[in-house]
């Protein structure tokens, strides 16, 4: 337990350097989620220190993607359960091919992501979009609007924007105004 608590002050004291900077003591490493928990059992299991080298741990990112989180970005898209495909989205959560590329081509059980129709019948699918949306935020989740916190405001921004740019704020489109409306109704339910 000692190790977990020197783990999480190490991490906080460095949260403002960016990764991939050089520090003093070498690269600067971001490790996020699976990473991270796959370095603390293996610290934890052996007691090798060596192995997980608090000297680069400069920074860690453990998502906060939940159901309310999800529910909240189905709502912002609308969240028609019975919406189709149309002008290349599909799904409740209007979900592009594009996007299904990013965040890796999930699909619904026993599916071949090579199959003509697997994106169109995962991204109709609730759940299987759910997959979509939470591999595309594991490769391009970030602060989006710059407060320091990665959250479903920058969610909402990624799926508005995508990935690679999400800072451009909405307020400055009609469509990214009702995208922001949406989300103040149901960030707090």
């Amino acid at each position: 337990m000692k190790f977990l608590a020197l783990l999480l002050v190490v991490c906080a004291s460095c949260l403002a350097m960016p990764a991939g900077e050089d520090h003093h003591q070498g690269k600067v490493v971001q490790l996020c989620g699976a990473e991270l928990a796959r370095a603390v059992k293996k610290v934890c299991e052996d007691g090798d220190l060596d192995f997980f080298n608090l000297q680069h741990v400069q920074r860690a990112r453990i998502s906060n993607l939940n159901d309310t989180c999800i529910r909240c970005l189905c709502h912002v898209t609308g969240c028609d359960f019975t919406r189709g495909c149309s002008e290349g989205y599909c799904g409740p959560f209007f979900i592009s091919r594009v996007y299904w590329v990013d965040a890796d081509k999930p699909v619904l059980p026993d599916d071949d992501p090579a199959r003509k129709e697997a994106f169109e019948d995962c991204a109709k699918d609730y759940h299987c979009s759910i997959k979509i949306i939470q591999s595309y935020m594991t490769n391009f989740g970030k602060d989006c609007n710059g407060d320091g916190v990665t959250d479903c405001f920058d969610y909402m921004m990624i799926n508005y924007h995508g990935g690679r740019v999400c800072s451009t704020p909405l307020f400055l489109s009609s469509s990214g105004l009702r995208w922001l409306s949406r989300y103040q109704q149901c960030r707090f339910t």
